[in-house]
């Protein structure tokens, strides 16, 4: 029997097809980082499409279907198939599957009329499922569809819950209203059930962060509860997330703490450095950036990763790990995570100018470094002037202290 809370999902979905997540047992966790799964049918030819192939199939008229106990895999298997049987053109990689409640289990319901296209169907399909697709170059001319999480649900940082996933279509399709009441109050009156914030963020207390939301939303035009969330995270600098029946409210770095905090399995037998860390940041949703030249300061043996296998770590362990093992260096920064090799040009592209330590949820602290480049340009040439006064003053003493010490006497 459905989750009694998905029947809302059901009601308010558009009439070309319904969607329904049935109560299934829990797979274990998806290897996020590992080669992406397909839905599609292994066939013996290798067919590829360009982009405008597969733009065309999408823009077909869909037959009318009637899945009542289906599963989300196999009726993508089947529309990839109905528009071209001959080879492959739509893909479900795992990290994916691995935002899913259920994973490659995920139940579907839908029925058609025959009077809407692949692209029609398609959107609507992975709408309740706060799930989205893109058309991808592969090169050579050749394209593939693939099926991505929305970034509303891969900032959960791990496999979302029937309820978070229903609270994330709600904020997606409800519109703030201009007027005095709380963002709260209206999202709570949207969901049909209690939601609370919660605030962690530099600076200010959560009163006045709520105090700052509020009225921020209240001067906003009419828009959906996840444009207004983005817009007023983006003015402070914050970002948010769901967790269960929370709309949590946090620093930039924190949320990518959290998302790095994703369990996942990896196995390289040889794979490229950088390539790796662009994998394992695919994974959990968090932009990598390298180092100019980073590759440059790190030995030669040391630029693949061989014969590495990770069970039930996290996406930071495995950093870790890495990191230990070819001396690269990282820091988190707003929207990214950026890796640097220490011993190339010593740091003086970005110079390390302060420290923070930062609480982690489930206990302990990581320390983040403070660079330069991370404060606004205004302020800038007003560090530049305190170092030098800070460094012509250490110069002074070193000068006096040398000048007062006591001759050494020669043995």
């Amino acid at each position: 029997m459905p989750h009694p809370s998905l029947h809302r999902i059901v009601l308010r979905v558009a009439v070309v097809a319904t969607l329904t997540l049935g109560l299934l047992a829990l797979p274990a966790a998806s290897a996020l980082a590992q080669p992406a799964q397909t839905p599609a049918t292994t066939t013996a030819t290798t067919k590829t499409f360009s982009v405008g192939e597969i733009q065309k199939m999408l823009d077909q008229k869909v037959r009318p279907m009637t899945v009542r106990n289906g599963q989300l895999l196999k009726v993508l298997a089947d529309i990839e198939s109905a528009a071209d049987s001959s080879g492959r053109w739509l893909e479900v990689p795992a990290r994916t599957l691995g935002c899913l409640p259920y994973g490659d289990k995920t139940p579907i319901a839908f029925n058609t009329t025959g009077n809407q296209t692949g692209r029609e169907l398609l959107a609507t399909l992975l709408d309740a499922a706060n799930l989205t697709w893109q058309i991808d170059e592969t090169g050579e001319g050749k394209a593939m569809l693939r099926v991505l999480p929305r970034p509303e649900l891969v900032r959960i940082g791990r496999r979302a819950t029937i309820d978070e996933v229903e609270l994330l279509r709600v904020l997606r399709h409800e519109t703030v209203k201009a007027n005095k009441t709380s963002l709260k109050a209206q999202i709570q009156a949207a969901a049909q059930r209690h939601v609370d914030f919660l605030y962690d963020v530099t600076g200010e207390d959560a009163a006045q962060a709520s105090k700052d939301i509020n009225d921020s939303a209240a001067n906003m035009p009419e828009s959906p509860f996840t444009g207004v969330l983005d817009q007023v995270c983006a003015e402070h600098r914050w970002a948010w997330r769901v967790d269960q029946s929370t709309i949590c409210v946090v620093d930039r770095p924190k949320q990518i703490i959290h998302q790095l905090q994703r369990t996942v399995v990896v196995q390289w037998k040889s794979a490229p450095l950088d390539e790796a860390l662009v994998e394992l940041g695919e994974a959990s949703g968090v932009l990598v950036q390298f180092q100019p030249a980073m590759m440059e300061g790190v030995e030669e043996q040391n630029q693949r990763i061989t014969s590495m296998d990770t069970s039930r770590r996290t996406i930071l362990q495995t950093i870790e790990t890495v990191s230990a093992r070819t001396g690269l260096a990282y820091e988190v920064r707003e929207d990214s995570l950026y890796f640097f090799a220490p011993r190339l040009h010593s740091g003086r592209i970005d110079p390390v100018i302060g420290m923070y330590q930062m609480p982690l949820t489930g206990g302990g602290s990581v320390n983040l470094f403070l660079r330069k480049s991370m404060l606004p340009e205004d302020v800038q040439p007003l560090v530049d002037k305190r170092l030098e006064k800070a460094a012509a003053e250490m110069a002074d003493q070193l000068r006096k202290s040398a000048a007062d010490a006591p001759p050494t006497a020669n043995p």
